[in-house]
């Protein structure tokens, strides 16, 4: 077995547990729940090693979330409501000030270019 894919295997059960143990297990989160219960809970290892290469597979993924399936019929499977990006590649961030930083403004970087892709799409 490569070692790589027993990496990723091993990040997204450790995140599938802690999901199962924490947000859900403790009731903070009741979205966590019903996507885990619906099978539409998605966990994504990313192969990255730079807080700025997870940030391309995080758009990634918030572009498969909020697209619309134009083939989408009756017998079609649900759409995904929720992807977790495990990350276990991103050395700084396992400081928690350091993720957490980014979080904040990685998350607001992301934010600022869909409303200047909105804008330019708009006629």
């Amino acid at each position: 077995i490569n070692p790589t894919h027993q990496m990723h295997h091993h990040a997204a059960n450790a995140v599938k547990e802690w999901t199962k143990k924490i947000p859900i297990g403790l009731g903070l989160c009741p979205w966590a729940s019903k996507s885990y219960n619906k099978g539409l809970l998605r966990v994504v290892t990313c192969e990255c090693h730079t807080p700025e290469d997870a940030t391309i597979v995080l758009q990634r993924e918030i572009e498969l979330l909020t697209e619309e399936d134009v083939t989408k019929t009756a017998f079609s499977p649900p759409p995904l409501s929720t992807t977790l990006l495990a990350c276990p590649y991103v050395k700084s961030w396992e400081d928690f000030d350091t993720f957490d930083s980014f979080l904040r403004t990685g998350i607001l970087a992301i934010q600022q270019q869909q409303q200047q892709d909105e804008t330019k799409a708009a006629p």
